[in-house]
């Protein structure tokens, strides 16, 4: 559980860095220079704050001082990749500035009301709240968000795949790229399951039967499962049944762990031809990536701000108070007994 709560976290970090507020700063104590523009410390902690909302508007709070990694609680997860990533994404943002890459207002404003609306209620000034800053703030971060992204677009645009070069990803990973979309009724017993396909199979409406499906999941979604890969998603029993189907076709019993399902093939991507446009995006966005890495790795770095010991100190005496609490209450403890003896 702490792996995937780390793994999670990691993500909306790696997410939200690309929204970091980056100004220079002016007379301010330094956190770092990239390529001789300052970040001052000020900044760093603004976007601290910012992130440590972010992830506890999704993952509860208490979850910045739960242990992550051994000896790391995952405020410690978020300082240490802050201090990697916050340099590195400056770098690519003086890079954007080079290139003319800008947002326009209209496009910023239609974004930001978007993101707002996804708010139910007060939820979004409640956030803005405990990421300290204001809806002025907000749109600050979201506007470095959106000059990262139309970098990445460009770039991918400045990246087509050659042809070989799509069939040759298409070898290598095309397990990942050809998928199925299907529909399923699961039953317990496997006499119900052949009444229930002869039955479609002669005739009667895939949709009349889902009612009497155990999956509660599927059965909201009137009997969907989605659109899967060969592997990894659906059970083998599944997959392969479906993979060797048509589209239309119902199927024959077919028995997992779970019970016996009557699978509804409703849609089939297969063959480089069906799954050429994802490759090239994929190439795409691979492409862009490690130019975009390369833009970092090339970029001169230097964090100068230093190990914040203060805080260190601050929790070491929480942890020492409690100690000595503990130790006073067993000592009353002691002297209590001794008392009731006498």
């Amino acid at each position: 559980m702490k792996l995937n709560i780390r793994k999670n976290m990691m993500k909306v970090l790696t997410i939200g860095l690309t929204s970091a507020i980056l100004l220079t700063g002016c007379g301010e104590e330094p956190f770092a220079k990239v390529n001789g523009e300052t970040i001052s410390k000020e900044e760093y902690q603004k976007y601290l704050d910012f992130t440590y909302a972010n992830v506890e508007a999704r993952f509860g709070e208490g979850i910045l001082d739960k242990e992550m990694a051994p000896g790391k609680k995952g405020k410690d997860l978020i300082k240490d990749q802050l201090k990697e990533e916050l340099p590195r994404r400056e770098a690519i943002l003086q890079y954007a500035k080079k290139n003319k890459i800008e947002v326009k207002d209209a496009d910023l404003n239609k974004e930001f009301e978007k993101i707002k609306k996804s708010f139910k209620d007060k939820e979004f000034e409640e956030f803005l709240k405990s990421a300290k800053i204001d809806e002025k703030g907000f749109k600050e971060i979201l506007k470095v968000d959106m000059i990262t992204d139309a970098l990445r677009k460009k770039l991918m645009k400045e990246n087509k795949p050659s042809e070989e070069e799509i069939k040759k990803y298409y070898e290598e990973n095309k397990e990942s790229f050809d998928t199925v979309t299907a529909s399923h009724i699961l039953v317990e017993s496997e006499e119900e399951a052949k009444e229930i396909s002869e039955a479609i199979k002669g005739g009667a409406n895939f949709e009349d039967f889902i009612d009497k499906s155990i999956d509660e999941a599927s059965k909201a979604a009137k009997g969907s499962v989605g659109e899967f890969p060969r592997h990894g998603k659906m059970v083998e029993e599944f997959s392969e049944a479906a993979f060797a189907m048509e589209p239309g076709q119902v199927s024959d019993p077919i028995k997992s762990e779970f019970g016996y399902h009557i699978i509804r093939l409703d849609g089939k991507k297969t063959g480089l031809d069906a799954v050429k446009k994802d490759i090239e995006q994929s190439i795409e966005s691979e492409k862009a990536m490690e130019e975009m890495e390369k833009i970092a790795e090339d970029a001169k770095i230097e964090v100068l701000m230093k190990e914040d010991k203060k805080e260190e100190k601050k929790e070491d005496k929480k942890e020492d108070h409690k100690e000595d609490n503990k130790a006073a209450k067993k000592d009353d403890k002691t002297e209590d007994k001794k008392e009731d003896k006498k």
